[in-house]
């Protein structure tokens, strides 16, 4: 189901949810998205440590090359918040 806000000249959609009330359970009791996202990014990249690279096919690399970006950008926004 999805949750439009709407407001004068401003129009907002949060998407849907499979279940609401478990996902506003999980960020009240777990994490925010943006902590989540960082705990994932964290295990993440402990197992790509392990990963032998030389078995990745071009895309796979591109993949990586990507989430790292990502997890770059976390771990920089997070710096700026301390």
């Amino acid at each position: 189901m999805s949750v439009p806000i709407t407001m004068p000249g401003i129009n907002i959609n949060l998407g849907g949810s499979g279940d609401p009330g478990v996902e506003q359970d999980v960020l009240d009791h777990v994490g925010s998205y943006g902590r989540q996202l960082g705990w994932i990014c964290d295990a993440v990249e402990v197992v790509l440590k392990k990963l032998d690279g030389e078995t990745l096919n071009a895309a796979d690399h591109k993949a990586l090359k990507t989430f790292h970006l990502l997890a770059d950008a976390v771990r920089f926004r997070k710096s700026l918040a301390k």
